[in-house]
Formats: C-alpha cells, structure tokens, sequence
C-alpha cells in the first residue's frame, strides 16, 4: 500500500498555505483530497517524497552547524537539488493514487523543492538573512547517482518492449541497437530526460511501474554546506629567478626544475588569510623556466576556490607584500 507523509497529502492539495506544513493539519484537506486520509502515516517513509520532508529537524541543524562556520555572515542564498527520479516517482504515485482511488489531480502540486526551502529557513531566519544575490551558498543536496541508475534501469526492464526501447532512446540517445540494454551512468538521468520519460510512458504502465518504488526502496544521502563563492585576485608579478616555472611541473609523481612555482609563491599568503585549499593562477602569456619577468611585472589573477574567510584590506595588503622568496 502506498504511504505518504502529511506535507505530502498537502503538496497533493495544492495548500499553497505554507504554514500548514509545519504541523500536521489535514484538516485543511478539500473534499476531494480526504481521499488520501487512508495513505498518510508519518511513521513510515514516504512513497512520495522518499522521506525527504520527514527528516526537516536533521537538515535545519547541520545548517546551523554551518552557518556557525561563519560567525559573521549577514545574509546567505539557499540552493536546494532534488534528484530527478522524484518527479518520476511523483508522477507514478499520483496515476496510482487516480486508478486506486476517487482523488482526483488538482491543476498541480506544490512542489518539493518549495516545501523544503521554506520549513529549512523559517527559524533560520533569526539569524541570516536568505538573498537570492548573495556570495554565500547554503547547499542543500540530495543525491544516490547508483540508486537512481539502478532504479532506472530496472524500471525500464519492467516497462513493454515498445516502452522500453523508445524511453532507452532518450537516455541514452547514443545506444545503436539495443537501447533498452544500455548501460546508463548519472548523465544520462537528467530533469529533462526525466520529464521526457514521463510524456512518453503509457498512462496504463504508470500505476503498475510504482511496484517498483515499493520493492527497490531508495535512501538519499544529503550533503550540507556554506561556501562563499570564488573570489579573485588581480595583480603584475617579477619574477628575477631563472630556475623557476610558473606553475608545478609534476611528471609521473615526481617534481622538477624547482620544489616550488610562482603560482604556489603568490597563492601561499592568500591561502593563509582565506583560509581555502586550493588557488589556481592565470596569467597573460607564459615564460620559459629559465626566463625572467622585468619591468612591469606580468598581469595575473588568482582563482581563490572556496574561501572560508573574507579577510579585511589590512590583511590583503599583507599578503600583497609577503610573496618574495629567494631561490638559491
């Protein structure tokens, strides 16, 4: 028997209402969609969601233990991704739903993504403030790249042979004879293939497909973070050692020419004060190792990857003056 949770039976609804899905009130239910009473129980996972709007308590403290990384932020962006196959599942569970029951669809459902962001942020809000423009990403992402493959793959098995081979076609466009036997991989599961799967399944091989969501349960891990995003420094550099190259030269494992790079030398001291693991130089035009770079200095900037600070003026203009180093 399918299960739902009560945010579910809502999103089914239509309650655009979002304070609804706080707490469980079904009795804001209309006529039609008493008929899903009989499915809600909050104590097993949702056929619907997959769980995902059970666990909101979960993600509403690993955000926390993020945004305390960052003490002074004022304001963040949220950024949610759900895994395609849910709207799969959402449209598989709602032709069974038609087929099983007198419900009948509403002109749509509130969607998944909406729910989550806005019982995420509610008590958040006390402490930041959520801007679509701002620099630092609150990520909030739900994935299982084998769960989804596996679960597609068999679920095309399971389809007719016309079915199968015309949905193998869309996802996987480069299979030549057999298309219903290829091998997919994560690329190949898309919101647009997805949908593309949807409009072409027969109306009358959707409510048997859902079977498999009941038999192939699947979990999704979430990854929770706060990073800024990259920042990037400009600047000229003079480089007087002829034994230097700009960026690491490593050839099967081992270093050459020098133990360090003017990429390395410049991208030390920002490391320190943005406190980030990884910087990536570009510069305009290049010199050999043995060449040295006069006079003005050569224009660069400096890719800082996933600052964990933003450092003050002060610190800047240290780190501009710290990348001297003498090579012997």
């Amino acid at each position: 028997m399918t299960q739902l949770c009560f945010r579910c039976a809502l999103r089914l609804s239509n309650v655009q209402n979002f304070e609804f899905y706080k707490t469980e009130k079904l009795s804001e239910l209309d006529e039609n969609c008493q008929q899903l009473l009989s499915f809600v129980n909050n104590q097993s996972k949702c056929n619907f969601c997959l769980g995902i709007l059970q666990k909101i308590e979960f993600y509403r403290e690993k955000c926390l233990v993020e945004l305390e990384k960052w003490p002074s932020v004022s304001q963040v962006q949220i950024l949610i991704t759900i895994p395609p196959l849910i709207y799969l599942i959402e449209s598989l569970t709602k032709s069974w739903l038609q087929s099983e029951t007198k419900w009948t669809s509403t002109d749509g459902i509130v969607s998944i993504k909406d729910v989550l962001k806005y019982l995420v942020t509610i008590d958040l809000k006390e402490k930041v403030i959520f801007q679509s423009d701002s620099s630092l990403n609150l990520a909030i992402i739900f994935e299982n790249e084998k769960s989804d493959t596996e679960f597609i793959t068999n679920f095309i098995s399971n389809c007719s042979n016309e079915t199968g081979y015309r949905i193998g076609q869309i996802l996987k466009a480069n299979a030549k004879h057999d298309a219903k036997k290829a091998k997919l991989n994560k690329y190949d599961v898309t919101n647009i293939t997805i949908e593309k799967l949807i409009e072409s399944l027969p109306e009358k091989e959707q409510a048997s497909s859902l079977e498999l969501v009941k038999s192939n349960p699947i979990e999704y891990n979430v990854e929770i973070s706060l990073e800024h995003e990259h920042l990037y420094v400009a600047g000229r550099y003079l480089k007087f050692s002829r034994q230097l190259p700009q960026t690491p030269w490593i050839m099967n494992g081992v270093r050459h020419f020098s133990d360090t790079s003017v990429e390395e030398i410049i991208a030390a001291p920002f490391e320190k004060i943005f406190q980030n693991s990884k910087s990536i130089l570009s510069s305009s035009g290049r010199e050999d190792v043995d060449v040295r770079t006069l006079g003005n200095g050569r224009p660069f900037i400096l890719e800082i990857q996933k600052p964990k600070q933003i450092p003050n003026n002060e610190l800047l203009l240290s780190a501009q003056k710290n990348p001297e180093r003498k090579l012997g």
